[in-house]
């Protein structure tokens, strides 16, 4: 790991340059994060979609029968 930098000693145009590459990494992570959640979230309705349909097929397979 690299020693700390002292922010202040940098040009304005380099403080710059490294707040805007921190900002992109930042909505790059956001992006990411958003895409993961969506994508476990479709795959949790997608298997309990399945789960539904086969229970409602069971139970088409199998009437119950009326005392």
């Amino acid at each position: 790991m690299t020693a700390p930098i002292d922010f202040r000693s940098l040009s304005p145009a380099r403080q710059t340059a490294l707040m805007d590459a921190a900002h992109r990494r930042a909505i790059d992570a956001r992006r990411e994060a958003m895409r993961a959640f969506w994508s476990s979230l479709g795959r949790a309705l997608q298997r309990g979609s399945q789960s539904l349909r086969t229970t409602l097929a069971a139970s088409v397979a199998r009437p119950h029968t009326v005392r």
